[in-house]
C-alpha cells in the first residue's frame, strides 16, 4: 500500500456568522455529489468557558480502480460558539478552522506489497514507468475532487 498526499487545504475565520448544520449538510453533500462514499468519524460538542466547541471530522473514500482509491478527510472545528438571532435565524457564532487532506492509496489491496520482491518491482516500476499515468488517473482527478470539496465548504462559510 502506498500512500500519496495530493492536497492539504486550511482555512480559519475568526468570529465568523454561520449556520454549522447548513456546513454539515453541504460538505456531506459535495462528496456524495462526486460519488464519495461519506463516512462520518467524529462529532462533538462540548461547553466550554466562553462558549461552545465543536468538532466535525468525516472521510469521503472512492474506488477508482482495482489498484488505486482516493481518501478525502475534512475537520473543522469551531470553537467559541454561540448562538445569535439574524434575520429571524437562529445561527451561530464563533470561530472556525477546516483542514481538508486528500490521498491517493495505490495498491489497497495489498496484491503487491506482501513479498519484499513485488513492493521494490512495484516502486520502481511506479517510478519509471507509469509515472505521468498515475498523476492523470489517480492524483489529479482526487486532487481535482478535493478542491471541489473545499470550494463547496468554503462557499457555505461565506453565505
Amino acid at each position: 500500500m502506498i500512500l500519496k498526499e495530493v492536497a492539504k487545504r486550511r482555512f480559519s475565520l475568526s468570529e465568523c456568522v454561520f449556520d454549522s448544520e447548513a456546513v454539515y449538510k453541504i460538505a456531506r453533500k459535495a462528496g456524495e455529489d462526486l460519488r464519495y462514499t461519506f463516512v462520518e468519524k467524529e462529532q462533538s460538542l462540548k461547553p466550554e468557558k466562553y462558549g461552545h466547541e465543536r468538532k466535525f471530522e468525516f472521510k469521503y473514500e472512492k474506488k477508482l480502480d482495482a489498484f488505486g482509491k482516493g481518501e478525502i478527510t475534512v475537520e473543522i472545528k469551531f470553537e467559541n460558539l454561540n448562538k445569535v438571532k439574524r434575520e429571524g435565524k437562529q445561527l451561530d457564532k464563533g470561530d472556525v478552522d477546516l483542514t481538508l487532506t486528500a490521498n491517493v492509496i495505490l495498491d489497497y489491496k495489498n496484491e503487491w506489497w506482501m513479498r519484499k520482491l513485488h513492493r521494490s518491482l512495484l516502486d520502481f516500476y511506479l517510478k519509471y514507468f507509469v509515472k505521468e499515468r498515475i498523476e492523470r488517473m489517480y492524483l489529479d482527478p482526487v486532487k481535482q475532487n478535493a478542491d471541489e470539496i473545499y470550494g463547496a465548504i468554503k462557499d457555505a462559510f461565506e453565505e
